[in-house]
């Protein structure tokens, strides 16, 4: 029969609403391409995202100390490690392609390790029947990896970036799009090398065609990819319309934070297991 998913639990259901809370009532337009996501009204309604951000603070008595920063289109999802996180992007991403018509998001994970994992969970036939059952959409995963020898005497840029930069959103509605993508792959030369072949003979660069697509950004292990390092930089080439950042760690650089569970309530909550120790005395 496979794995089924429990829908809807409560911990899982408040990090997603936290993150559609945060962009309440900012509205979006439809983009002039087909192959990029909608704009959402961030430079019109920066004043009501004040106001959503404080409520969520007011409403949730958050405990950690983070700031606000409307300037700063980067929100926080703080969940203990084992509580779903994957999971509650996956379903995030769900929730705002219904609810904003959003159709291309990049995953960045710290190590090839991480993405091969989640990669394994966003193509299993128990997420995507999951997802298809309650959304009626399917996922197209685009895995980017190191770039090979060509045989070519031309040079094509990395296959996965072409299909995800490509995928007419707008003709084929019933998709949503994700590239998953590592550290050590936002920082290589593979990102910054004009190609040979252009997209749509105008981008000749992964970081320029994939910033076309009005890309959503989803962060996973945040501390590892902290504001204003090397990492961070190039990966904000990719010129997203916002960034979600899912972690138990911040490191003190919370910011904009829209969902917060912390170790001793994921305990508290038998969201985690706990471990009793029995020492042996000889």
């Amino acid at each position: 029969m496979g794995f089924v998913f429990e829908k809807d639990l409560p911990h899982q259901t408040l990090a997603v609403n936290g993150v559609l809370a945060a962009l309440e009532g900012l509205g979006f337009a439809a983009s002039q391409k087909g192959s990029q996501n909608p704009i959402i009204g961030f430079d019109s309604q920066e004043k009501l995202l004040r106001t959503n951000l404080e409520s969520l603070h007011n409403e949730r008595s958050f405990q950690q100390n983070y700031s606000i920063d409307t300037s700063e289109r980067v929100f926080d999802i703080s969940m203990e490690t084992g509580t779903g996180k994957t999971y509650a992007y996956t379903k995030t991403m769900f929730e705002l392609n219904k609810q904003a018509d959003i159709a291309k998001f990049i995953i960045a994970v710290p190590r090839l390790a991480i993405k091969a994992g989640t990669v394994g969970f966003l193509k299993s036939d128990a997420v995507r029947d999951h997802f298809r059952d309650e959304y009626g959409r399917n996922m197209k995963v685009h895995e980017v990896h190191s770039q090979k020898n060509s045989k070519t005497k031309k040079d094509y840029m990395p296959q996965a970036i072409a299909d995800f930069c490509r995928a007419d959103i707008a003709m084929n509605t019933s998709t949503i799009h994700v590239m998953v993508i590592n550290a050590s792959m936002i920082t290589s030369k593979t990102m910054s090398k004009i190609f040979d072949v252009a997209l749509w003979d105008e981008f000749d660069q992964p970081f320029n065609a994939i910033a076309h697509t009005n890309p959503v950004l989803i962060v996973d292990e945040p501390h590892m990819f902290r504001r204003g390092n090397k990492t961070y930089k190039e990966m904000m080439k990719f010129s997203p319309q916002f960034t979600l950042r899912y972690g138990a760690t911040f490191d003190g650089d919370l910011i904009n934070m829209v969902n917060e569970l912390t170790a001793v309530e994921a305990f508290n909550d038998d969201l985690v297991k706990g471990i009793i120790a029995h020492v042996e005395r000889f």
